[in-house]
């Protein structure tokens, strides 16, 4: 009956489970646990798989690194505490944001009330969504790649085009990802929710995209100019002799063959 009514919540539930991963270190529980992994086979839908993980913390941990969880989420510490910090910050944003509504609402006194949906916070962002600031957690959302793939895509026209054509498809590449994608451009505010910037806004970070793709190609360029120029002189050592060889391999390394061998004698 637990297992029937535990499925059938899931089976509600808004979200597609594919996979069920479960650990014990009790080696007891192991023949309890493949009696479970059976009914709960015959009730999970098609394509989902289960798997039992036997053995310590760490065992356990680094089985599941092996299917691609990233068990840092995991709210349980190596030692076994429970790790409250993200929960403990998403409450002071959850503050914040109220507090900030009931503001609003004070603001409003005529209509009593304000349109929550269209109040202008967002807790969480979007995958599609464009994520204005620096560091790795920006540029590695899905929304900040999405964008970078779009302006190398047009990188070749857009590079021979005039100043006031470039400024135009700055100007598209924002309508692009917010109308036909429905992207937004968001910043986060110190109360650690996140807003939509205004239209120059956007245009300004498609605008830093496209030289962050310049300044890339150009020093891309330069060090393919480099390895040619080298390979070119040390083809052309190897036929001189190894003596010049030996020299040009020590300007590389920005080494002299006399300090070096002083080094190899000490």
């Amino acid at each position: 009956m637990l297992i029937s009514g535990g499925m059938g919540i899931l089976q509600w539930l808004p979200v597609r489970v594919a996979s069920v991963h479960y650990c014990f270190s009790h080696p007891l529980i192991k023949p309890v646990a493949s009696l479970f992994q059976s009914l709960m086979l015959s009730r999970l839908r098609q394509g989902a798989r289960m798997r039992a993980h036997h053995g310590s913390d760490q065992e356990c941990r680094y089985s599941l690194k092996t299917f691609g969880i990233p068990v840092d989420a995991l709210p349980i510490a190596y030692d076994g505490t429970l790790k409250n910090t993200a929960h403990l910050k998403r409450l002071t944003r959850r503050r914040a944001i109220e507090k900030c509504r009931a503001t609003q609402e004070k603001a409003n006194p005529t209509t009593g009330s304000i349109d929550i949906l269209n109040d202008g916070i967002i807790e969480f962002p979007a995958n599609n969504d464009i994520l204005c600031g620096r560091g790795k957690p920006m540029h590695k959302h899905p929304g900040n790649v999405m964008l970078r793939e779009l302006v190398e895509s047009m990188f070749s026209e857009y590079e021979g085009a005039a100043y006031g054509l470039k400024m135009t498809t700055h100007e598209n590449v924002v309508k692009i990802l917010t109308g036909k994608i429905g992207a937004r451009f968001l910043t986060q505010e110190s109360g650690g929710w996140w807003v939509e910037v205004p239209f120059e806004v956007a245009v300004e970070k498609v605008t830093h995209s496209f030289r962050t793709v310049a300044l890339d190609n150009k020093t891309r360029k330069s060090r393919k100019k480099e390895d040619e120029a080298f390979t070119r002189e040390k083809s052309k050592a190897e036929m001189d002799g190894p003596s010049k060889r030996a020299r040009l391999e020590a300007s590389k390394l920005d080494v002299s063959p006399a300090e070096d061998k002083c080094s190899f004698l000490f």
